[in-house]
C-alpha cells in the first residue's frame, strides 16, 4: 500500500466492544490518510465487493477508484471503526485501487479485502 508521507506515529490500534462492554475485536492500521493506493487481484470477469475498514475523527467523504474509474463515493461519519462495502464492476484481472479523501479530511484505514460477486447477490 502506498500511503505517502506515512510515519510510525500514524500507526493505530482500534477495538470494538461487544454487548457486555468487553473487547470483541481488535485491528490496526494507519491514521491521517488522505489517499491509499494499492494493486488488488480481483476475481476475473465477475463483479466483486471490496470491503474497507475505516476510521475518521471528523468524518470524511471518500472516492473509490478502480483502474482509474470512479466506482463509489462513501461518507464516513466520525467513528473509531466502520466497514463499508463497495460494489466493483467486473475487472479482467489485477487492478489499481485508489481511496482518496474528496473533502481533504483525513481518514484511517485498517484493512481492505475483496469477495467475488456484488454485495447482496
Amino acid at each position: 500500500v502506498r500511503v505517502g508521507g506515512g510515519i510510525d506515529t500514524d500507526d493505530m490500534v482500534k477495538w470494538r466492544e461487544d454487548e457486555d462492554g468487553g473487547i470483541a475485536m481488535v485491528d490496526g492500521g494507519r491514521e491521517h490518510r488522505v489517499r491509499d493506493q494499492f494493486r488488488l487481484a480481483f476475481p476475473p470477469r465477475v463483479p466483486a465487493t471490496l470491503i474497507g475498514r475505516f476510521s475518521s475523527q471528523l468524518g470524511a467523504t471518500l472516492e473509490i477508484r478502480v483502474a482509474g474509474a470512479l466506482v463509489d463515493t462513501i461518507a464516513l461519519p466520525p467513528t473509531s471503526w466502520i466497514e463499508r462495502a463497495i460494489v466493483v464492476p467486473a475487472q479482467s484481472g489485477p487492478a489499481e485501487v485508489s481511496v482518496s479523501s474528496r473533502d481533504g479530511r483525513t481518514f484511517g484505514s485498517m484493512h481492505y479485502w475483496v469477495y467475488a460477486g456484488a454485495a447482496g447477490t
